[in-house]
């Protein structure tokens, strides 16, 4: 028995070191997808958001939402900064895959997507 739970908690503790970024279903994002992060400041339209996240998953987009509350403090927008900087290797992916206006595209169907429910 005593052997058995240290098996579990064994595979329980490598199973959740995994790196790799994770859907709502669980299913695996794919290693080749560089991840945008979207940093929100103030109150976020989360309809927005939801439909973004529907669209992003269609078009093969790893992307993740992070809130970063009301107030506005200068750590809180250098943070916004660093994130926005890391996210340009991620745009010229993205580029090279769906083309060179594909953010303008992306918002499109997202606002459509946003605007039927």
């Amino acid at each position: 028995m005593k052997k058995m739970l240290i098996l579990v908690v064994g595979f329980l503790l490598t199973a959740c070191s995994s790196e790799q970024g994770v859907t709502k279903k669980g299913l695996a994002m794919s290693d080749e997808a560089p991840l945008i992060t979207k940093h929100i400041m103030g109150k976020p339209n989360m309809h927005y958001f939801d439909a973004e996240k529907r669209v992003a998953k269609r078009w093969g987009i790893n992307i993740k939402h992070q809130f970063g509350g009301c107030v506005v403090t200068p750590e809180k927008a250098k943070e916004k900064k660093a994130v926005e900087d890391k996210n340009q290797e991620a745009y010229l992916y993205y580029e090279k895959k769906f083309g060179k206006d594909w953010q303008t595209k992306f918002k499109e169907e997202v606002k459509e997507e946003s605007n039927q429910k």
